[in-house]
């Protein structure tokens, strides 16, 4: 069986991408800094390297995220298999060379803190986030089984 999922974008947006949307009539994406955000010629999904370069914002790639909500990223969920594995993630990333700190000052940690807080009261998004955690939860324990079943040396089961 074949499950389409289709979607109705928003006016003004062609597709949704991978990372961003592709937008109608010119319409354009821009850095936190102002500066235009310019396609690269070979992967649209990317920059074009020479735009790149330290912002004042940063958005936290779903790479970066908690074992479990990495673990929970194996299990495919899709309709066909609601168990299948997905083979096409690279390891758990621990440390890297290429690791960088970025200090926060705490005023501003506050104030984005707080923004966040009202940001999830205005849209009521409270019990979305519970339920969406619950899922996380219960994929990654499906994700551990399925590791202590076929991979039991895997260094996803060392904490």
């Amino acid at each position: 069986m074949t499950v389409l999922c289709s979607c109705v974008c928003p006016a003004g947006i062609r597709r949704i991408g991978i990372h961003i949307p592709i937008f109608e009539n010119g319409a354009h994406h821009y850095f936190s800094d102002g500066v235009q955000f310019v396609r690269d010629k070979k992967n649209i999904e990317l920059s074009s390297h020479e735009y790149l370069g330290l912002k004042n914002a940063v958005v936290i790639h779903r790479m970066y995220r908690s074992r479990l909500e990495y673990l929970a990223s194996l299990i495919r969920g899709n309709p066909e298999d609601p168990n299948s594995w997905k083979s096409n993630r690279g390891a758990y990333i621990t440390r890297s060379d290429s690791e960088q700190v970025i200090k926060i000052d705490p005023s501003t940690w506050k104030v984005y803190n707080s923004g966040y807080h009202s940001f999830v009261d205005d849209f009521s998004l409270v019990e979305l986030i519970k339920q969406s955690q619950s899922i996380i939860l219960k994929n990654a324990a499906a994700a551990i089984k399925h590791l202590k079943e076929k991979q039991p040396n895997s260094s996803l089961l060392k904490e």
